[in-house]
């Protein structure tokens, strides 16, 4: 006896034994025998024949302007070389390299991880991070990163000055809130700023959850102002400065009394002082 078997016909984009193997185009543009498209990617899959693309970009978050490594995962078949896979800092049109190396390569299944090493990150509106794979002599870019670095918390409320003497301040300020505030934790504590004469200098490092400090070594009868920014954990971490507080230290004491103190009448109502400085 003979048996005839005949081919299940693959739908909706799949192909292969049992149609269990998922082609990475449009279901009309899949050849349901072998997975070959033409045209119509999806996913990220690079035109024409849909067999390789840039699948994710993973970084490890940092501070502003600190180093940190970035992982671009590149999938096809043929498999992507390390070669074909570079990372830039996109500006608008502008692809920079500047600070950015290519380091190590591994493979796992149908996917490539490359690593690359970036002296600074920077910021977002500074440009976006993206991958970019070479298919015969074209780049193609995939999805830009944007969450390569973490914010900075903020105080948005400026110091509160509690006591002043000829060479000491007190402040006291608002802590800083996950739930409240702008920025990611987790919080180290927070840095006391001091401006006069122009020159903004940091006096003293404060560990959370304490709120409050006493600058000193500061000058009689001078004017001050003061800033407060919140630190999270990590190189790069301290905030922006909060909005100022001014105040200006009392003059000091006089260390001995007057000599040569003289005292003559004027009129009834008045006296005339005098004495050696």
């Amino acid at each position: 006896m003979h048996v005839e078997t005949v081919g299940q016909e693959c739908e909706g984009g799949t192909f292969g034994l049992d149609c269990v193997q998922q082609c990475h185009c449009a279901p009309e543009a899949c050849e349901m025998e072998r997975g070959l498209c033409k045209g119509q990617c999806i996913d990220s899959w690079i035109e024409p024949y849909c067999s390789q693309r840039i699948s994710r970009l993973v970084p490890v978050r940092v501070n502003l302007y600190q180093p940190s490594s970035f992982t671009c995962y590149v999938e096809g078949i043929p498999l992507p070389g390390a070669s074909s896979v570079n990372l830039y800092r996109r500006t608008g049109s502008t692809y920079n390299t500047t600070g950015i190396t290519r380091g190590s390569s591994t493979v796992s299944g149908s996917e490539r991880a490359v690593v690359f090493d970036v002296d600074s990150v920077y910021p977002q509106e500074d440009g976006e991070y993206v991958c970019v794979l070479n298919v015969d002599g074209v780049g193609h870019p995939g999805t830009p990163i944007t969450n390569a670095t973490y914010v900075l918390p903020v105080i948005e409320k400026a110091p509160v000055i509690v006591s002043t003497t000829s060479t000491t301040v007190g402040l006291r300020w608002n802590a800083w809130s996950e739930e409240d505030g702008l920025g990611d934790p987790p919080l180290e504590g927070y840095d006391v700023f001091v401006e006069n004469d122009g020159d903004w200098v940091a006096d003293q490092r404060v560990e959370q959850p304490t709120t409050s400090a006493i600058v000193s070594n500061l000058t009689p009868d001078t004017d001050y102002r003061f800033r407060v920014a919140a630190v999270r954990e990590g190189t790069g971490g301290t905030g922006p400065g909060s909005p100022r507080s001014d105040t200006i230290t009392l003059c000091r004491k006089p260390s001995a009394s007057p000599t040569g103190l003289q005292v003559s009448a004027i009129n009834p109502k008045e006296l005339d002082v005098t004495w050696e400085v």
